[in-house]
Order: structure tokens, then C-alpha cells, then sequence
């Protein structure tokens, strides 16, 4: 049996315990699946803490994903954490669509699982957002100096990052474009036109 194999046979345990850290599940919001492109460094969580905040959504964080992941299985690097946690993803999304709150704000970048995400939402019918950011790899380079408490975990990975950023933008358009210069209250007021627009 493959290591993704073994941690799999871990994914209703993780499950219970991740449950357990989401808020606003009981929270009443039309089925919107909210994601974003971009690497790390980008601004995603602050957007998804934001849009969260503002309409009681559930945040899925891969961070905390990751957190989870570790304490069943020590030793990973960032990349087997992270093929792990896609596939966690999966299994997860799969198993949210009858909590009251549909409101999901995906808060890790989309490139290598937009496949999954945009099944998992079809086929548990979600309308399906994908917000993304574009920044420059000086800026990215410096945010994550200053926002990752080990940016030596991430700084070598940044060009690849950077690339599936790219080939995801060549290949899927996004529903809004962020910049540098774009403020958080207007992807907050997206979200809400976007939100007020499922409901109807």
C-alpha cells in the first residue's frame, strides 16, 4: 500500500477532527463555492478571512489541512503534504453539500485541483467562483518573507508555483482579476453581487 493510500484510510478521522475547527456550519447561505489562483504570497487568506467574515461562510483552509495531516503522519515535505491535502479535499468537499451554510470559501490556490473542485461543485450543486490574483514574483517573494514564519520552506518552490499559476490562467478564466492595486472591499462586494445573485 502507497503512502496516499495510508493516509487516505486517515481521512474519516481527519474528517471528525476538521469538522470540529470549521465555523458557521449551521449558518444559512445559498451553495457558492468561492476559490482562488495564486501562489503562496498572494493574499488568499486574507481575502477568503475577509469574504468570510462579511457573509458567514465556511473557511477551508489548506494550511489547516496541513496541520491535520501532520499529526497522523510526521516527516512529509511541503509537496506530499500538499498532494495529500488535494486529495483530502476531495473527500471533504463531497462530504459538505448537506450542512445548512453553502457557502464555501476554498482559502488555498486552485491550480492543481480545479478539476476536483469543479466536479465536487457540480456534482453537489454549488455555483462555483474562482477569484484570481496576479502579482508580480518580487511581491510574492516578499510577502512570504514576511507572512511564513519558515519562508525557506517556500522560497524554493516559488517558481513552480508561479508556472501553475500561469499554464491555470492560460487554461481557465477566472470570474475576477486581482492585482496589486485591487482593494479587499471590492472582491468583498463581488462576493456579495455574486452571492445575492445565487440566491435568487
Amino acid at each position: 500500500m502507497d503512502k496516499l493510500a495510508i493516509e487516505q484510510s486517515k481521512f474519516p478521522e481527519i474528517l471528525a477532527q476538521h469538522i470540529q475547527q470549521l465555523d458557521n456550519l449551521e449558518v444559512e447561505n445559498p451553495k457558492l463555492m468561492v476559490c482562488f489562483a495564486g501562489p503562496p504570497g498572494s493574499g488568499k487568506t486574507t481575502l477568503a478571512r475577509a469574504i468570510e467574515d462579511k457573509y458567514k461562510g465556511v473557511r477551508i483552509s489548506t494550511d489547516d489541512i496541513r496541520k491535520l495531516i501532520a499529526d497522523f503522519k510526521s516527516g512529509l515535505s511541503i509537496d506530499q503534504s500538499n498532494d495529500i491535502a488535494r486529495t483530502y479535499h476531495d473527500f471533504l468537499l463531497n462530504r459538505l453539500g448537506d450542512i445548512p451554510n453553502g457557502l464555501l470559501v476554498i482559502d488555498s490556490g486552485i491550480e492543481r485541483k480545479y478539476e476536483q473542485v469543479s466536479t465536487a461543485a457540480r456534482e453537489n450543486g454549488y455555483e462555483l467562483v474562482v477569484i484570481d490574483i496576479f502579482l508580480p514574483k518580487d511581491v510574492l517573494e516578499t510577502r512570504i518573507k514576511q507572512s511564513k514564519s519558515n519562508p525557506q520552506d517556500y522560497l524554493p518552490f516559488l517558481d513552480n508555483w508561479i508556472k501553475d499559476h500561469e499554464a491555470f490562467r492560460e487554461a481557465e478564466e477566472a470570474d475576477f482579476v486581482v492585482d496589486e492595486d485591487t482593494k479587499i472591499e471590492e472582491v468583498v462586494k463581488v462576493a456579495e453581487e455574486i452571492l445575492e445573485s445565487v440566491s435568487r
